[in-house]
């Protein structure tokens, strides 16, 4: 039965790419410059999006799909060539939905009722993720009421952005907006319910990306880019923008919150930062001089927070900064993966492998970084061997043994630190199967360091997977000698 209802979701999905779901192929400047003239604007940069047609005439997609378009054309698979945008219908930037008229017809797709799904409902984007046709299933982990989206437990892909989210009877009950390696989140149909019934006086994009909100909202997203790549300077000057456009621009107060703390400009930081509470303050349900006094309260800690890590850069070069940082995510992860928690683990040492990599830039000959980033890649292997992603767990598997091999050749002497990268290729090949090569390492590994309780544990079971009962259990024996909990310590891995 389940799967006769799997088979009649994707035959919805294959069906809605047909004929209703559009890949829209946008051109823009990057990044959105036209705000601050002095950068150069000649480039101009190819991407994708979806949306979908919910009339005849008529599509909905994401706003920033569209946001900073110099031009904009659609696609549907039926259609020998692409159409065009006529004008823009209605829009809701908090919600960052956009309706759009264009020239030709599709068959418009069903709106559900967003307020009946229930946690665990099977779900599949029909989207044009990477820019070709690509249904993905999933199911419905939860509803973010502050944020107004749906929570789901899909891997939607770039390009993906403003596709529909469609059930097993055939209805959209959200448009995808954002996603990560855990999550993927869609606003409500019923919201877009709500903005079709606002429909006003229609305007073409190029007079819609020149109104000051929206001019605002670009400003406000350069400004997080920006942010993001620690141009600090540069984000504050967007986000100036992005405030002098839309005086009441919570988003533009926070990024410029967290750029002057990065600058040390602690007084203006917080007060920017209180500013965002003022104007967002769903998290909070006091007022007056309570509101103000917690918000101050948390203010300080965040002052707190940044002048901690101020000085822990200080302290550190910029690459053992890094790689300390990507250690403590690695440490997370693995805790998180050991009790269950497989989506927090996976961001923790996603997260972490950045670090190691952001460090290794800087410091290319560093050993013991490299071998860092492949324990990282094994633990991140083992997640998605638990949640049955085989192709993506060899693909790291394998990125581990080779990060360990480079750790090998840029330290030849330190007997203790050549036995951790011997032991970090061996538990990886022992994953994929190897269990004689990682036997081979175990050897060298313990011939390095003999009291390590986890080189004889993991030897012991390569042999037993190679049925070598009464070595591995010499090896067992030896491991509870050197680490009476050793067992209990690992049971998990």
């Amino acid at each position: 039965m389940q799967e006769n209802k799997d088979i009649t979701l994707r035959q919805f999905a294959e069906n809605a790419l047909k004929n209703s779901v559009v890949r829209l192929n946008v051109k823009r400047e990057i990044p959105l410059l036209s705000l601050r003239p002095q950068y150069d604007l000649s480039n101009i940069y190819s991407g994708s999006g979806s949306g979908f047609f919910i009339d005849k005439h008529v599509i909905v997609t994401n706003c920033h799909v569209i946001l900073g378009a110099t031009s904009v054309s659609g696609y549907l698979s039926k259609m020998e060539n692409t159409f065009q945008i006529e004008s823009v219908k209605a829009y809701d930037l908090d919600n960052d939905l956009i309706v759009l008229k264009v020239t030709n017809a599709g068959t418009p797709l069903k709106l559900g009722d967003s307020n009946m799904i229930d946690k665990k409902d099977s779900v599949c984007a029909a989207s044009y993720a990477k820019g070709v046709p690509n249904i993905v299933h999933g199911t419905i982990d939860g509803i973010d009421r502050n944020d107004n989206q749906i929570r789901m437990k899909i891997r939607t892909a770039a390009g993906s952005s403003g596709c529909a989210i469609i059930n097993r009877i055939g209805e959209v009950i959200g448009i995808d907006t954002a996603g990560n390696d855990a999550y993927s989140y869609a606003i409500p149909s019923n919201t877009l319910k709500s903005l079709l019934r606002k429909t006003g006086k229609e305007m073409s994009i190029t007079v819609w990306h020149k109104l000051p909100l929206i001019r605002a909202f670009a400003a406000a997203e350069i400004g997080d880019d920006l942010l993001e790549d620690e141009e600090y300077k540069e984000a504050i000057a967007y986000f100036d923008t992005a405030i002098e456009l839309k005086p009441d621009n919570a988003k533009a107060y926070k990024g410029r919150a967290g750029a002057r703390m990065e600058l040390t400009n602690f007084s203006r930081g917080i007060e920017d930062y209180l500013n965002y509470r003022k104007l967002n303050p769903k998290s909070i349900r006091r007022s007056g001089f309570w509101s103000y006094s917690i918000w101050k309260l948390i203010g300080v800690w965040t002052v707190g927070g940044h002048l901690l890590i101020k000085l822990l850069r200080t302290l550190f070069s910029e690459s053992s900064w890094f790689r300390l940082r990507g250690i403590f995510k690695s440490a997370f992860g693995q805790s998180e993966a050991k009790d269950g928690n497989h989506a927090k683990a996976k961001l923790l040492l996603q997260e972490s492998i950045s670090d190691f990599t952001e460090a290794i830039s800087l410091n290319p000959d560093e050993a013991g970084i490299y071998n860092s980033r492949g324990w990282a890649k094994y633990l991140l292997g083992q997640v998605e061997t638990k949640q049955d992603n085989e192709a993506e767990a060899k693909r790291l598997f394998h990125e581990a043994i080779s990060d360990s091999e480079n750790a090998l050749q840029f330290d030849m002497k330190n007997p203790k630190h050549r036995s951790a990268y011997y032991h970090t290729r061996a538990v990886a090949k022992a994953e994929l199967g190897a269990h004689n090569d990682a036997i081979n390492d175990l050897d060298l590994s313990i011939k390095l360091n003999s009291e390590k309780a986890r080189y004889f544990f993991d030897r012991g079971l390569s042999k037993a997977s190679l049925e070598q009962c009464k070595d591995a259990e010499i090896d067992f024996t030896k491991a509870r000698q050197l680490q009476p909990d050793i067992e209990k310590k690992y049971k998990d891995e």
